[in-house]
């Protein structure tokens, strides 16, 4: 938060224009171990509060499970049978309603399900 807000003046002062962000962070760095702890109090407090809120809302979304990434070579983990479906695209609703028109305008095979889709 102190560096969010002194950033711009600490380039001016110590004339860092155009100079690394890493040069800056060092810069701001050495400013903030200089500070007396009265001034950081202001600092640190605003951080404690920001923290406070963060955590509330960390709570708030629930905690998820993390599962590791699988390796390379190891194989898919099978579909769960009892999931639900998703629902059908547009596309195939309308497919499914026109199926028998299409062959018998065209003449396909039944069995042939990709000239059907064609």
């Amino acid at each position: 938060i102190w560096l969010g807000e002194q950033r711009s003046a600490i380039v001016e002062k110590y004339d860092l224009k155009g100079k690394r962000g890493s040069e800056v962070s060092k810069k701001a760095g050495e400013v903030w171990k200089a500070m007396a702890p009265a001034d950081k109090k202001k600092w640190e407090d605003l951080a404690a509060a920001d923290k406070a809120r963060y955590e509330e809302e960390v709570k708030t979304l629930g905690k998820r499970e993390r599962v590791p990434k699988p390796d390379k070579g190891a194989k898919r983990a099978k579909k769960d049978k009892d999931a639900p479906k998703k629902p059908l695209t547009p596309y195939f609703a309308w497919l499914a309603e026109n199926r028998q028109v299409i062959i018998d305008k065209y003449q396909i095979d039944k069995t042939k399900i990709t000239e059907v889709t064609k």
